[in-house]
Parts: structure tokens; C-alpha cells; sequence
């Protein structure tokens, strides 16, 4: 293991490898990872997808600016394409309480009960009172975005350590850190060390911030006898206990539960799967036999001094890596004005909204500097329908400002 580097980051999951792979332009890095190999846990178990619709307006406007570089990644970052089409259908049932406004104001459509019959078959739609759709949402690959994090941060210098378990940390003008594979000293810490973050933080004499590891699970169904499921889109009840989506011929079903635990290795909760198979058999006409395989994984949760408490799935969390990434690289705040106007109003979509654009600023890097954009509402349309929601970055006309990030 190196002795010395400028930034130590704890966690090789998709948030320290992102990180990692923003800093080493700069800096010498080390990144450690307590397991045999980079995101084991959360990261290698997330069905992500990109969906600028969901969340509150912080998150979409990550989401949007993450957008031009998961559809248009540098060159070389990865083999295949980081995202594809899918789609994203939203069931309103009567008596549910929801209100379909307010997901209309967020970029969701309306569709008709012909148009969702054409396209999922086997819907039941005794208790349907609406249906929304939003066709800008896509798989995100998160096996291959964490891979591309990874070679970029290499290819920047970036020493990855995996067995290396922070056992000690001592503060002498600089962090001395000693793991399970050696001792490391940095002035920089960053802790992405996901569920297990506050434990982390512990050892460098920092107070907790509140991070609740809460469990979901997921599991593979066989699709229905017959049936061709591989363009449905996601689907999900407007109140949220169940989604699916196809992934290889099968179908993925999650109940959608964030139970609090301790940090530990997730696996499924065969109690919670049974509710969320019921809620898949509520909404579509089909029976589930058997289970093919199941896991678990964690979801980010803060609460902060008993006043509120999120908990926003890992699988939406990657797909505003890109932006957070930049962010915290270049030291700006979590939430920084600019994101939060670019959502404050009434509709989200079309906003006026910042994109991270593709780095530039060295050929023999892997991943540069990123830059902040902000572009007009009229333009942002022209994007969206022409383009399928992807904002180019080299097409920015020269009326729009730009600022670093």
C-alpha cells in the first residue's frame, strides 16, 4: 500500500470510486474498500435507473445534470452504453390518497387505459383510477458505471485497496490510518463508506450525522408464460409498495421496504417479499409460483435531530452520481443554491437546468474537470423532443453562460 497520498477515500462503492475518480486529476488518491472486491454491497446490488421525474427538486436537478454524461460518457469510460431505454409507468388506484398533479407537475403524462393495455398486457385495471408515464426514464447500468469510475480513477494514479479495513486513525498534522492491509497517511479523509459510514466516522473522532442503514429487498420472478416482457416499462402503484421491471427475460420485483438495521451484509426479507409479491398480483394478472433468487440491499437515510428523516433508494441515488461528484470534488456545498433554483418553481420539466458536461480538460485522462451550464427553457424543449431528454453538451449554443463547478 502507499504511505502517503494528498486524499484517502474510504468506501469503493460507485460514491468513493466517483470520487475517486474526479480527484485524481488533481491529487494522489488511495482508495479503500473493506471487502475482497469494489462495491460488493449496495453498489453491485442496485437496479438503478435514471428518472428525472423522481425525487424531491434537489434530486431531479442531479438527476438532470447528470443526464449529458450517462448518455454521452468520454471516450473510453465504458464498452456498452450506460443507459437505455425503458420508460416508467405509474398506476393510480382508487382510495390511495395520491394526487396525479402533483407527478404531472414533475414531467409525468397522462396515458390511457388503451395505450397502457398496448403496452403491458396483463394489467388489471378494476381498482386503476389513472395512469401517468413518463418515457424519458432509462436503465442505468451501474455495474458499468462503477467500472468506468474505477478505470478513470486508475488511470488518474489512483491506488485501490481492497481488504483494508480501517482499524485505527490518528490525527498528527496528518491522518495516519491503519488498515487490515497496511497504514496510509493523508491530510483529506472522505468517508463514502455507505451503511457503514457513521461507524467510520467514529474512528476519525467526528460526531455521528444520523446515516439509518435501512434494508430493501428484491427479488427475480420468471415472466409470465407467454409473454414478452422485455419492452415493459417499470411499473409501480402510485403508493409505492411494490415495483418491477424486466432485467434478462425475467422480471425484478421489489416491495419497495426501507427497514431499519445495523450495518451488516443485507440479505432479503422473505416476510416483506411475500407483501410485495401480493402487491405485484394486486396490480397485474399473473401468479408467482416460486421465487428464482432474492438479496438485499441498503437505502441512504439521515435524520437530523428528530425533525425529518429521507430515505431515497440507492437505485435513484446513482443516477445523480455524475453531478455529486463534481460538486464534492470541487468543494461546493451538498446543496448549492444554483441546483435549488434551477427547481424551484411550479414544473420542474422543463426547468432551466445544469448539466455537467463532458470533461475537457486533458485528452490522456480518462475523466476532467466538469463544468456547470445553464441553458433556457425553450432550448431545454427543443433538447427534450429532439433528443430523447439528452442535453449535449458540444451544442450548447454561444448565448449560454457558463460558470465552473
Amino acid at each position: 500500500m502507499r504511505k502517503t497520498a494528498d486524499v484517502v477515500i474510504i468506501g469503493a462503492g460507485i460514491a468513493g470510486a466517483s470520487m475517486a475518480a474526479r480527484l485524481a486529476e488533481a491529487c494522489d488518491v488511495v482508495l479503500l474498500d473493506m471487502e475482497d472486491y469494489p462495491g460488493f454491497h449496495t453498489t453491485s446490488r442496485s437496479a438503478a435507473m435514471w428518472e428525472p421525474s423522481f425525487g424531491p427538486p434537489i434530486f431531479r436537478a442531479l438527476t438532470h445534470a447528470s443526464g449529458p454524461f450517462l448518455h454521452d460518457p468520454p471516450d473510453g469510460f465504458s464498452p456498452v452504453p450506460l443507459v437505455m431505454p425503458r420508460g416508467v409507468m405509474m398506476c393510480g388506484e382508487h382510495g390511495d390518497g395520491c394526487d396525479r398533479e402533483e407527478f404531472i407537475e414533475r414531467g409525468y403524462a397522462e396515458m390511457s387505459r388503451a395505450e397502457a393495455a398496448a403496452l403491458v398486457p396483463l394489467l388489471r385495471f378494476d381498482d386503476i383510477a389513472w395512469i401517468l408515464f413518463d418515457g424519458l426514464t432509462k436503465d442505468l447500468d451501474v455495474d458499468a458505471l462503477h467500472q468506468g469510475f474505477l478505470r478513470a480513477a486508475k488511470a488518474g494514479g489512483c491506488t485501490i485497496e481492497c481488504r483494508a479495513r480501517v482499524e485505527r486513525a490518528r490525527r498528527n498534522g496528518a491522518w495516519a490510518i491503519e488498515t487490515g492491509n497496511g497504514s496510509v497517511s493523508a491530510p483529506v479523509v472522505v468517508i463514502a463508506a455507505g451503511a457503514w459510514a457513521d461507524e467510520v466516522a467514529a474512528l476519525f473522532g467526528a460526531e455521528p450525522v444520523g446515516l439509518q442503514p435501512k434494508r430493501r429487498s428484491a427479488c427475480i420472478i420468471a415472466a409470465p408464460a407467454a409473454t414478452d416482457v422485455s419492452r415493459w416499462p417499470q411499473i409501480f402503484p402510485a403508493r409505492d409498495d411494490f415495483y418491477c421491471k424486466p432485467t434478462g427475460g425475467q422480471l425484478l420485483v421489489s416491495p419497495c421496504d426501507a427497514t431499519p438495521v445495523d450495518p451488516h451484509d443485507a440479505y432479503a426479507d422473505d416476510f416483506k417479499l411475500a407483501e410485495g409479491i401480493a402487491a405485484f398480483e394486486r396490480l397485474l394478472d399473473c401468479s408467482v409460483n416460486r421465487i428464482e433468487r432474492s438479496w438485499g440491499a441498503y437505502e441512504p437515510s439521515r435524520r437530523m435531530a428528530n425533525r425529518w428523516s429521507a430515505s431515497i433508494p440507492m437505485s435513484r441515488v446513482c443516477s445523480g452520481l455524475p453531478a455529486m461528484a463534481a460538486m464534492a470534488s470541487s468543494r461546493q456545498r451538498p446543496c448549492p443554491r444554483s441546483l435549488q433554483r434551477c427547481c424551484c418553481g411550479r414544473t420542474f420539466r422543463p426547468p432551466s437546468p445544469i448539466a455537467a458536461s463532458p470533461p475537457r480538460r486533458s485528452a490522456r485522462r480518462a475523466f476532467g474537470q466538469a463544468e456547470v451550464q445553464r441553458i433556457t427553457p425553450e432550448e431545454w424543449r427543443h433538447w427534450m423532443k429532439h433528443k430523447g431528454g439528452v442535453v449535449a453538451s458540444n451544442a450548447l449554443p454561444d448565448r449560454c453562460s457558463r460558470r465552473p463547478a
